[in-house]
């Protein structure tokens, strides 16, 4: 595993406080992958709105860096959304 690999899954339970948790823990790890200001918020609020409507049921959120890439997975409500960016650290 290169030295800027990560993995871990985040399942939120659908309590009303768990968009702002989620938002900071986007935040935290988008800014871990050299992402910042206007494209670290446009991910932000893009995953974001994988969930509206759907916030108060449960939800799996991943995220796996390697190979130069991020990947974020959001599972809820039988849906599955993803999304591959570059990892902007070396």
């Amino acid at each position: 595993m290169a030295a800027h690999d990560f993995a871990f899954a985040l399942t939120l339970s659908g309590h009303v406080h768990d968009s702002d948790m989620l938002t900071a823990v986007l935040r935290t790890v988008l800014a871990h992958a050299g992402y910042a200001d206007d494209a670290l918020e446009r991910l932000v609020k893009q995953i974001n709105a994988v969930r509206e409507g759907s916030t108060a049921q449960p939800c799996v959120v991943r995220f796996q860096a390697r190979g130069g890439e991020l990947q974020i997975v959001v599972s809820q409500a039988g849906r599955e959304w993803r999304t591959t960016c570059p990892l902007l650290i070396h």
